[in-house]
């Protein structure tokens, strides 16, 4: 019962950390006719390093993890939305497209990588 009711506070704060991160970032970029949705990348690239250098950081008895994994990362990174966004890229820039696609689907797990190995060395 605890660990639901830490995934729904983390996912609360999470999505409003996803909002206000990238919602100004995507605003920005629609306005100067930017190809790709820079905050919607920026988020889920930034919600792939945290988690895994928390994921690695944190033992797996941790209360936390529930919290700022499944609850927090879940809520602050958005696989819905990049998809809506590559296909709205396929309908108008196919180039755009491929891009934003190879971005995210390498970058994410690069990320996870890069978190998982530095920043455990640091704390």
């Amino acid at each position: 019962m605890m660990a639901g009711l830490f995934v729904f506070a983390g996912g609360f704060f999470g999505a409003i950390f996803r909002y206000l991160a990238s919602a100004p970032l995507n605003a920005r970029a629609a306005a100067s006719g930017a190809a790709l949705p820079w905050g919607t990348l920026g988020v889920n690239l930034s919600g792939a390093f945290l988690f895994g250098a928390l994921e690695s950081a944190l033992p797996l008895s941790s209360a936390l993890r529930p919290l700022l994994l499944t609850g927090f990362l879940g809520g602050y990174t958005t696989f819905s939305a990049l998809m809506l966004e590559i296909d709205d890229r396929w309908q108008n820039r196919r180039p755009a497209a491929v891009a934003y696609a190879a971005l995210s689907f390498l970058g994410g797990p690069i990320a996870v990588l890069l978190g998982a190995a530095f920043v455990p060395r640091w704390i």
